[in-house]
């Protein structure tokens, strides 16, 4: 009576240790088996950790070499079973790994590099920038975070009353004495202080002696604010 065999006819002759009866094979099989389930096992923890569903490209590495190990368990046997439900396990799970791979590759391609990222950061002196303005209520950019812009400004005399319906403004008086005007109250800033006028809020600046102050406002930020 035939023992089922029908591999071991054609290849036992080329590849006589495929079917040697050793111990070493047990731990074959249990070596497969144990990667192949323990992939099950590594995702669960894995998505426990999270608090939510992933599948690990670990996992995909452990089914593959799992299934692999498997299959040539399964032709040791040479059980015509056992052999169809491993043969095509290596190939798909193959196939997952080489688009896993791919994604990886597209994943760092768009990342921006360094070299793109923009400009190298520098020190920007407060004390040169300053020397370098000669007029009056004429705002400089020094530097940008953002959607935000860092101006200098030397102020003399008083402003026109405004208001920025859409901006929040920050002055931050650097040297001398700056006054803002409220329609209910009014704000006095020497150096080093700073103060926020919310949008909406209507005030006019007034520098009795020079001052100079930086501004930090969002970019297109109408220096007259919402007033023609």
């Amino acid at each position: 009576m035939s023992d089922g065999s029908f591999l071991e006819p054609v290849l036992g002759s080329a590849l006589p240790w495929l079917y040697l009866d050793s111990a070493v094979w047990t731990g074959v099989g249990l070596l497969g088996n144990g990667m192949f389930s323990t992939r099950f096992l590594y995702q669960w923890l894995h998505s426990e950790r999270k608090k939510k569903l992933i599948v690990p490209p670990a996992f995909w590495y452990l089914s593959f070499w799992g299934s692999s190990i498997s299959l040539l368990y399964a032709i040791h046997l040479d059980k015509l079973p056992v052999i169809l439900a491993f043969c095509f396990l290596p190939f798909l799970y193959a196939r997952n790994i080489a688009l896993l791979r791919r994604d990886q590759r597209l994943e760092e391609q768009e990342k921006p590099s360094a070299a793109v990222a923009g400009p190298a950061p520098e020190v920007v002196s407060l004390k040169d920038k300053f020397a370098e303005i000669t007029e009056h209520w004429q705002p400089r950019v020094i530097a940008r975070v953002q959607d935000m812009e860092v101006k200098l400004a030397k102020l003399r005399g008083d402003f026109v009353w405004h208001q920025h319906e859409k901006e929040d403004e920050l002055f931050w008086v650097h040297q001398g004495q700056l006054r803002i005007e409220l329609r209910n109250g009014r704000l006095d800033l020497g150096p080093g202080e700073i103060a926020v006028i919310p949008r909406g809020v209507e005030h006019q600046p007034i520098a009795e002696k020079e001052v100079e102050v930086v501004l930090i406002e969002l970019q297109g930020t109408r220096q007259t604010g919402d007033n023609t």
